[in-house]
């Protein structure tokens, strides 16, 4: 079944161009994003004006800015014209090629520049450029340019219209820039313009999927892929016994994953894009950690020398597997890989336990260790660090939740005042997150690579799966399609690099409105949905 709900509408008759920028407080490693349509630039060029047949100022701009950039502190700048293909050169940098823009990010490639600092590279065939740089192609890519050797990235886009996709990214960035042609627009009309194209990226359209079987008890999803998977746990029908399942993109039905010989549970936590699954699953004797894949099926993770439990928790691309490993010395944060086993993460100082809840691509990985201090969200990387990422002001413990690829860590802090939804970035540390109106406490769930996070608030109305981001900050996710449903989005799980979010919901009737169930209603077993924008 599913529905749209929230529809944008924005009037641009008097657009000419946009360029939108992300900073290093959503993208890290200080570095900055432009996309350019039909604008102009005061920097000079040799300029070949007949290649470009119309507003040909948009890549003098985008030209300008690159070029301006070479020259900060001899920074590196890398231009990106998605107009131009692998066989075309750019008239602004005296007929220098381009490269394409996966040999420009490849580690360790070498590339041609067009000038000191500065290097030229596209995105595909000539004349295909926003078919191969799509809504979908930007945020996969986000960890290769967080990589990259280059200070500045820019891209220089054409002309954007009300249907493209490309204006949902206005979403995760910092700066909008509206350039229009003054002299065919009046001011008050520019002013109206500029205000909607403010809020445009602060309502999104979704259509609405229910998860098949979500709503029978014991079925809850809990993770989600970049291609629409779902990870979690279900009921066995024959059986009754619960197991790991995943929900598959498109249908949306799930699949049983099985159980280990003598047991009868088992539970998904994360899965990666290549449909690998981590988990847990019990045995004759306890619970231990487990990774599924397509062509092996259910297979043990080893746990830590002398333990007897364990589970998993998060995977990434190359099946690493983060979680804890349990017995009499206490519960300890491992990494698993294939190639080198289980590693202990250690505990922060004064502490004598700690658990990981979510890995990366990078093998950073983030949990809770208990410290001198009391609980704390920690990050660990591969140098073998494991950081305290603090608590919020006046707050006494924290836990994570989550990381994504850019290394940015979400969790939520606790204290006297309750509990706050919390956001960590390398570059300015921890944030609150805050929580809705008439709320007291929120918890951050899942993030992705764009810096979306998605979770929970209190409200005036009760428990709500919300939404937050920079630009827009913490949103109730529900609207006409929950009411359509008979349900009320209470919390949002996961969201992955497309923009979909997996939510669980509860019945109207029951304890969103004053806080009291209806009575005589028995507790109905909650459902779940998918959320995917419907630009998709």
């Amino acid at each position: 079944m599913k529905r749209k709900f929230r529809r944008n509408k924005i009037n641009l008759a008097s657009v000419v161009t946009i360029i939108l920028a992300v900073t290093a407080g959503v993208v890290t490693f200080g570095k900055t994003f432009f996309e350019g349509s039909k604008a102009s630039s005061t920097h000079a060029f040799s300029s070949d004006a007949a290649k470009f047949s119309e507003a040909a100022g948009t890549s003098t701009l985008a030209a300008g800015l690159a070029a301006s950039f070479s020259e900060i502190n001899d920074d590196k700048a890398l231009l990106v014209d998605i107009q131009l293909g692998p066989e075309d050169v750019h008239p602004f940098f005296e007929g220098k090629p381009a490269c394409s823009l996966h040999a420009a990010l490849k580690p360790n490639g070498s590339i041609d520049s067009a000038a000191d600092n500065l290097y030229l590279a596209t995105v595909g065939p000539s004349n295909a450029g926003l078919a191969q740089f799509g809504l979908k192609k930007f945020p996969d890519t986000m960890p290769n340019l967080n990589a990259s050797d280059f200070d500045y990235i820019i891209f220089d886009i054409p002309l954007l219209g009300q249907t493209s996709s490309t204006w949902r990214k206005a979403a995760f960035m910092d700066e909008l820039l509206l350039v229009v042609e003054a002299e065919n627009n009046s001011r008050e009309l520019i002013k109206r313009d500029y205000r909607e194209l403010e809020t445009f990226g602060k309502t999104t359209a979704y259509t609405v999927s229910e998860l098949s079987g979500a709503g029978d008890t014991g079925r809850v999803p809990c993770r989600l892929n970049n291609l629409g998977d779902v990870a979690g746990r279900g009921g066995d029908s024959p059986s009754g016994e619960t197991r790991a399942t995943v929900w598959n993109r498109g249908s949306l039905r799930p699949t049983n994953l099985g159980k280990f010989d003598g047991g009868d549970y088992s539970s998904a936590s994360g899965i990666n894009d290549a449909g690998e699954v981590a988990g847990a699953a019990n045995m004759v004797k306890s619970i231990v950690p487990f990774v599924w894949t397509p062509t092996g099926g259910l297979g043990r993770i080893p746990l830590l020398p002398g333990d007897n439990c364990g589970q998993a928790f998060g995977i990434n691309k190359d099946g690493h597997v983060a979680g804890y490993s349990s017995g009499p010395k206490g519960r300890k944060a491992f990494l698993w890989t294939r190639s080198a086993g289980v590693h202990n993460l250690g505990v922060l100082a004064g502490g004598n336990y700690s658990t990981a809840c979510d890995i990366n691509d990078l093998d950073e990985v983030a949990g809770t260790s208990a410290s001198a201090a009391g609980n704390r969200a920690f990050l660990w990387t591969k140098t073998g660090n494991m950081r305290d990422l603090g608590t919020l002001p006046g707050d006494t413990s924290s836990d994570a939740s989550a990381i994504n690829n850019n290394g940015d860590v979400i969790g939520y802090s606790k204290g006297p005042r309750g509990m706050r939804a919390f956001l960590w970035t390398k570059a300015t540390g921890m944030q609150d997150l805050g929580v809705l109106p008439g709320g007291n406490s929120s918890r951050a769930l899942g993030i992705n690579d764009m810096g979306a996070v998605v979770g929970s608030s209190t409200s005036s109305s009760g428990d709500r799966a919300v939404i937050w981001t920079k630009q827009a900050g913490m949103r109730d996710l529900n609207s006409a399609a929950s009411v359509t449903f008979g349900v009320v989005f209470v919390e949002a799980h996961a969201i992955n690099h497309t923009g979909q979010i997996l939510v669980m919901a509860s019945p109207m009737h029951e304890s969103h409105g004053s806080g009291e169930a209806a009575p005589h209603c028995a507790p109905a077993p909650p459902s779940s949905f998918l959320l995917t924008p419907a630009s998709q």
